[in-house]
């Protein structure tokens, strides 16, 4: 039990460290960086997201794998070759692999507010043969979605 308490204690995300010096660090880094210079919360999430990706670093293992599950799951509610796909929220675009795969070529989009995330992504469909003139992404800054503006799906995956 008291080493449950002390792993809990000394943890990353639940810590009393982060919580009492990690959180109000980037509280004021989105008080003063961003929301009194007129940015908003995305951009910082999406900033801070960068941050954390390695861009020459390989994908966990594992990490495909599960991108193959969502398409099973996707395939079962009748995703077919000519629809369009839109997945927000696409990251570093495990699920697009197989779905690009699966559709007729460019009726794959996807969005995420981190750009780090999306290069990343491309990386790793490029280095599974996919290029990128048979899909599109983009980085959003805001909910409203402008870049999509006109566009029509027939299938819609937030993870």
């Amino acid at each position: 039990m008291k080493e449950r308490v002390l792993q809990w204690l000394r943890g990353s995300h639940n810590s009393v460290r982060f919580r009492f010096l990690g959180l109000p660090k980037y509280w004021l880094t989105y008080l003063f960086q961003y929301r009194l210079r007129g940015r908003s919360w995305i951009e910082f999430y999406g900033d801070r997201l960068d941050g954390f990706v390695d861009i020459e670093k390989p994908l966990p293992e594992g990490y495909a794998a599960r991108g193959e599950v969502f398409f099973a799951y996707i395939r079962k509610h009748d995703l077919e070759p000519h629809h369009r796909f839109l997945d927000y929220g696409c990251g570093f675009l495990r699920t697009a692999l197989p779905v690009i795969r699966h559709l007729t070529e460019g009726r794959y989009v996807g969005v995420d507010i981190s750009a780090q995330r999306i290069a990343r992504g491309r990386r790793y469909l490029r280095s599974n043969g996919i290029e990128d003139d048979a899909y599109e992404v983009h980085v959003v800054e805001d909910c409203k979605l402008r870049e999509l503006e006109g566009q029509r799906f027939d299938f819609v995956w937030a993870m």
